[in-house]
């Protein structure tokens, strides 16, 4: 985690990447930015039409043995590795 977001690891270079501004913070790619992919919210329908051996991942549920979420399921109002409460009751 790096300011509460999501830090990905290159296997390759061993760089690290910021989920949130698509910069690498730390390593050989240092300040360098990943390229930007449109994407697009659709359907499973629609998503299964046009990309039809597409595959898709799915979330652990509630309960379910051995999940990393685990955690997470238990504190509903909890934001982020870090444990801030979400107090934003009107969105």
């Amino acid at each position: 985690m790096w300011q509460d977001a999501l830090v990905l690891r290159d296997r390759q270079t061993g760089s690290l990447w910021s989920q949130i501004s698509g910069e690498c913070i730390d390593g050989p790619l240092k300040g360098a930015r990943l390229e930007q992919y449109p994407v697009s919210f659709t359907t499973f329908g629609a998503f299964k039409q046009q990309y039809p051996n597409g595959q898709l991942l799915k979330k652990p549920t509630r309960g379910q043995p051995n999940s990393g979420y685990a955690d997470y399921f238990a504190q509903p109002d909890r934001l982020g590795i870090f444990g801030r409460i979400d107090d934003f009751k009107r969105l």
